[in-house]
Order: structure tokens, then C-alpha cells, then sequence
């Protein structure tokens, strides 16, 4: 559980920087960390489903994300 809550931390955080930044190396990067934990989650729940288990988002990350969206604002 604890590594797909890492994926999606990372998912949306690259979705952030995305979002926000004109820089092409970094938004290269928030793409590259997209895909990348996009196809580690995927592979994730499969073996978790596959047990009988699920993998929820820690609670910390939700307020660590908003944390971020306020930084920005």
C-alpha cells in the first residue's frame, strides 16, 4: 500500500508541476514521473488485487498536495 500512495503522490505532483510550469526540462520531467508511476500503480494493483488487497492514499498525502496548491496560489 505504502508504494502505490507513493505513486500516487508523485502522479499528481507531476500533474502539478504540468500544470504550472513553462519550463520544458521540467514539465519533460513531471511527464517522464507521469508515465512512469502511472505504469508502476498499474502493475501495483494488479498484484494487490490479486492478493484480495486495495491500496488507498495515505492520509498525509492529500494534505501535503493541497499544502502544495496553496503554496502556488
Amino acid at each position: 500500500p505504502m508504494a502505490a500512495a507513493s505513486d500516487q503522490f508523485e502522479i499528481r505532483s507531476s500533474q502539478l508541476a504540468l500544470q504550472r510550469s513553462q519550463n520544458a526540462d521540467v514539465r519533460r520531467y513531471a511527464q517522464m514521473m507521469i508515465d512512469h508511476h502511472t505504469r508502476t500503480t498499474q502493475q501495483l494493483m494488479a498484484a494487490a488485487q490479486a492478493v484480495g488487497m486495495s491500496a488507498p492514499m495515505n492520509p498525509p498525502m492529500p494534505a501535503m498536495l493541497a499544502d502544495m496548491m496553496r503554496d502556488l496560489e
